[in-house]
């Protein structure tokens, strides 16, 4: 294997801990999906805002399959985040299929990029509107 090879297998090695270790101990939802709006990945935090359905129940299923009525808007913004970037942060409400109230997060995705620069995968993060509530209060 050559130098090149190592270095970008070690690269994506680095970048696969780092997401595994961010993934475990974070509060803040994580999914990533493919170029097809499948789910690859979720972590905890996305469980608990489910009510525990399995992080692997998701994987390969699009956000309508899991979220049903509440998707259209995430979808169309994973849309626009796979064919251009990132996009603002924005404040999402929804109720949830496995949820008796309404739940309110604040939602940023991006994109994940090749090793030549082409967008491969999409990311969201969802902070918890209460979490964004207390720490702001911290702050003020």
């Amino acid at each position: 294997m050559g130098r090149s090879a190592m270095g970008k297998k070690s690269e994506k090695g680095a970048s696969d801990r780092l997401l595994a270790a961010f993934s475990q101990i974070s509060a803040i939802g994580l999914t990533i999906f493919d170029s097809e709006q499948r789910f690859q990945f979720v972590n905890d935090a996305v469980v608990a805002m489910h009510r525990g359905i399995p992080a692997q129940a998701f994987v390969g299923n699009t956000m309508r399959d899991m979220i049903g009525d509440a998707a259209p808007e995430p979808e169309a913004r994973l849309r626009r985040v796979l064919a251009a970037g990132e996009t603002p942060p924005v404040e999402v409400s929804a109720m949830l299929p496995t949820r008796t109230e309404l739940g309110y997060w604040i939602e940023k995705q991006f994109t994940i990029k090749d090793s030549a620069g082409r967008i491969v995968k999409g990311d969201g993060n969802y902070l918890p509107r209460a979490m964004d509530e207390t720490f702001l209060s911290t702050v003020e």
